[in-house]
C-alpha cells in the first residue's frame, strides 16, 4: 500500500491501471535491489504473471518517472533505499524548478522588450 501511495503521489498511475500493476512491478524491482539483484523485463513478467509487453510499458513509465533506471537489459532502482529514491527525485524537481524560474525570467524579459518596442 505504501509503495502504491508513493507512486500515486508522484502522479504515476494511469486510470486504466486498476490493479496498480506499476506499483507491483516497482515493488519487485525495489525488493530485488534490497538483496543486490537486478531484474530483466522477462523475469518481472514471470514473477507477476503478466505479458512481457505489458510489463515493458509499465517499466517505461517507471523509467520516465525517475523511480527506476536501466542498464542493458536490467532494471533497478536509482538508489538502494526508498528514502534515497525520493531524495533524488526531490533534487531532480528542485533543478527543474530552478531552470523553470530562469526560463520564466527570460520570457518576462523578452515580452517586456516587445512591449517597449511598440
Amino acid at each position: 500500500e505504501k509503495l502504491a501511495w508513493i507512486c500515486s503521489s508522484l502522479g504515476f498511475f494511469e486510470k486504466i491501471d486498476k490493479g496498480k500493476t506499476a506499483a507491483v512491478i516497482f515493488k519487485e524491482i525495489y525488493l530485488a535491489g534490497m538483496i543486490g539483484q537486478v531484474l530483466t523485463s522477462t523475469t518481472i513478467a514471470q514473477r507477476i504473471g503478466m505479458s512481457r509487453g505489458s510489463v515493458i510499458n509499465h517499466l517505461n513509465n517507471l523509467l520516465h518517472a525517475g523511480l527506476i533506471e536501466k542498464g542493458g537489459k536490467y532494471y533497478f532502482t536509482r538508489h538502494k533505499t526508498m528514502q534515497g529514491i525520493i531524495t533524488e527525485i526531490e533534487d531532480d524537481m528542485l533543478h527543474i524548478f530552478s531552470r523553470m524560474k530562469r526560463v520564466a525570467k527570460e520570457v518576462d524579459s523578452e515580452i517586456d522588450n516587445v512591449i517597449k518596442m511598440k
